[in-house]
């Protein structure tokens, strides 16, 4: 993305940085295809949902039942999964309520289901938020390899650290212009990888910023989710405030 009068800006979500007046401010951008489409839940969704919530400091065991139960959760059935929870579950909570059996209306409506923590989803110092890489925006289910930030690159199949960042060096010149050309990055299984990821941009965007005066170490944030249609005129999906960023 280009803006205008200033230089490219990157939709993978790193940091940008600038200065107002006596304050600075930080921003990041991401496209929606870059993240993990949460209302989209596949076997092969599934995978790369475990391998991030373990990436970002998760146990295995409690990934699992996070993972299986996000799936009952949304499915139509009373079947609980391996690891998973259906209103038998939580209907035997201090506070009972049942499955809701429909897609997510909102990223916040994880913390209702079994095994999420506030610590998991939204982050800690230490930690980055799953909420940051998760979607209910995008097209398909697949990952667009020119969008995903580093975190969501290393949840694929295979995917290293030391290839995440060949992918994401790669594509600080050159965007891909068909999932073929993984083929070029040293180390890739391009076999094991292609069912994962593709190439289709969405037309929806999450901005994050936050603004400090002076040399404070708190400020304002907020994080948007736009829509942009064919005219370029933008319309917002949701905004919330305060963004998970802090200096």
């Amino acid at each position: 993305m280009v803006l205008e009068g200033q230089e490219t800006i990157r939709i993978d979500g790193r940091e940008n940085t600038g200065s107002l007046g006596d304050g600075k401010y930080v921003f990041r951008l991401y496209d929606e295809s870059g993240k993990i489409n949460i209302n989209r839940m596949r076997n092969r969704t599934a995978v790369i949902l475990n391998n991030l919530i373990v990436n970002l400091g998760t146990p295995k065991e409690q990934a699992d039942i996070i993972v299986d139960s996000i799936s009952d959760w949304m499915d139509g059935d009373n079947l609980a999964r391996l690891n998973g929870a259906e209103s038998e579950y939580y209907r035997s909570l201090p506070n009972p309520y049942d499955a809701k059996n429909m897609r997510l209306d909102t990223l916040e409506e994880l913390m209702m289901v079994k095994g999420m923590t506030a610590d998991i989803l939204f982050g800690t110092k230490e930690n980055k938020g799953l909420i940051q890489f998760l979607t209910l925006y995008s097209s398909t289910g697949r990952i667009n390899i020119n969008a995903a930030p580093k975190e969501v690159l290393m949840a694929l199949p295979e995917i290293t650290e030391e290839i995440a960042n060949r992918i994401i060096e790669h594509r600080e010149s050159f965007e891909f212009k068909s999932i073929q050309d993984l083929q070029a990055i040293e180390g890739i299984n391009y076999r094991a990888l292609a069912p994962f990821v593709d190439i289709a941009e969405s037309n929806v965007y999450t901005i994050e910023s936050v603004g400090f005066q002076n040399e404070e170490k708190k400020g304002y944030g907020i994080r948007a989710v736009v829509s942009v249609d064919g005219s370029g005129a933008p319309s917002f999906k949701y905004y919330k405030s305060p963004a998970e960023i802090r200096e």
